[in-house]
């Protein structure tokens, strides 16, 4: 997914441009920034759900219940927030599996 619109502060400086993708590094500078929300455009598939367990990842159960403990508070059944879980997930599974 992208963002839609450019990000600006409160001065009307651009922070991020629009077509910028969604990744877990700008949703982290989106947060430190105390931006809570942005309009996002979701690329073909990115609302396809994440398996529940890939048999490829020993540890998967334990990252998505870790990632689903943070986004506990959201609105889980939003197309935006699912598309970001599934992000975040995928990018947990990647992660877990390089160390």
């Amino acid at each position: 997914m992208v963002i839609a619109e450019g990000v600006f502060d409160t001065s009307g400086r651009i922070l991020l441009e629009a077509n910028t993708s969604v990744t877990p590094e700008v949703v982290r500078t989106l947060r430190s920034w105390g931006i809570a929300s942005v309009s996002i455009i979701p690329l073909e598939g990115a609302m396809q759900p994440v398996p529940e367990s890939p048999a490829d990842t020993p540890h998967s159960e334990i990252l998505r219940a870790a990632l689903e403990q943070r986004f506990s508070l959201t609105k889980r059944d939003h197309p935006a927030i699912q598309a970001i879980f599934s992000t975040c997930f995928e990018y947990a599974l990647r992660r877990s599996s390089n160390e």
